[in-house]
């Protein structure tokens, strides 16, 4: 029998409801045929042993406690597999970096990797861990997917003024090419007696024959510097990686005879000048014109001449 106004088991002969408080209708026809699925743990009356009654039978219940052991049975969390996923993007990552200098191209393929199982193993592993490993692996993937076909590019072999090289040596020479140009602006001897200057302020040179004496006998003009040698002359080689090269482009030439006279329709140096700045020795110059067949090495020295440089 059951309450009609809270739907609560009554025994038999109550005149109200234990629950709700409620006037019992004993007709049979109100009786409640409900079957009720928690029957077996509703607690009978508000007493306190009955909601004790109630919560030992509550925690005793078999449904909740292992066959095997005499408690209460909680379900274990899938257990992470150690982040194997993540730990192969990160070897991934490596490879791919290393890759870079052999063979650039299998650098794409590995940061592909990387990224891979970089986002598949934040699904295994503690949230940190795969946060950290995800976004080294999507920075290693836009490393390598920009620098593998840079890297390829630059490795490529081309022949340049008779000398192979790469792209990327190339452009490394060209930057230490410009770097080390400030190197040509000042005064350097040969063992021959010539003295040269390379005068950046002014924008002239000056060759004189004998260093001694700076009045007459001496070739000077504007010039043009340029990095690098463009054209590859018949007689002069420029395979020599010892030098950085540079071409001295005059104008405005003329030359002052033993009696101080301006002479520039007789010029002998009427084509561009080549200087070789010596790599490990910046002071060594090798200055030669191929037309003149002039052809010297000159040292910076620390010795200071006597009188000025000539007034043009």
């Amino acid at each position: 029998m059951f309450c009609k106004n809270c739907k609560s088991e009554l025994k038999n002969g109550q005149k109200f409801c234990s629950y709700c408080g409620t006037k019992v209708d004993n007709d049979k026809e109100n009786e409640n045929t409900y079957n009720d699925p928690f029957k077996d743990y509703r607690i009978e009356n508000n007493s306190h042993q009955d909601q004790y009654n109630y919560q030992q039978k509550y925690s005793n219940d078999n449904l909740y406690k292992d066959k095997n052991q005499n408690q209460i049975k909680y379900k274990e969390p899938e257990s992470y597999k150690q982040n194997n996923q993540s730990l192969i993007s990160c070897i991934f990552m490596i490879a791919g970096f290393i890759s870079l200098f052999f063979q650039p191209l299998l650098s794409i393929l590995f940061g592909i990797l990387a990224l891979i199982f970089g986002i598949t193993g934040r699904k295994h592993t503690s949230k940190i861990f795969g946060t950290v490993v995800l976004v080294f692996s999507v920075l290693s993937f836009i490393g390598n997917m920009i620098l593998g076909p840079i890297v390829f590019v630059g490795n490529l072999e081309f022949t340049m003024a008779g000398e192979k090289t790469t792209i990327f040596n190339y452009f490394i020479a060209a930057f230490q090419t410009g770097f080390n140009e400030h190197k040509l602006y000042d005064t350097f001897y040969s063992k021959e007696g010539y003295m040269f200057v390379l005068d950046d302020y002014y924008g002239r040179y000056y060759l004189y024959s004998n260093e001694e004496n700076q009045k007459t006998k001496y070739f000077t003009g504007s010039f043009t510097l340029e990095d690098g040698v463009t054209k590859k002359n018949q007689e002069t080689l420029y395979e020599d990686s010892n030098y950085y090269y540079y071409t001295l482009i005059t104008s405005n030439q003329y030359f002052v005879d033993e009696t101080g006279k301006k002479i520039n329709d007789t010029l002998l140096f009427n084509t561009d000048f080549i200087i070789k700045l010596n790599k490990k020795d910046k002071t060594k110059i090798v200055l030669l014109n191929e037309f003149a067949k002039f052809n010297y090495e000159f040292i910076k020295s620390s010795k200071k001449t006597s009188n000025t440089l000539p007034t043009t």
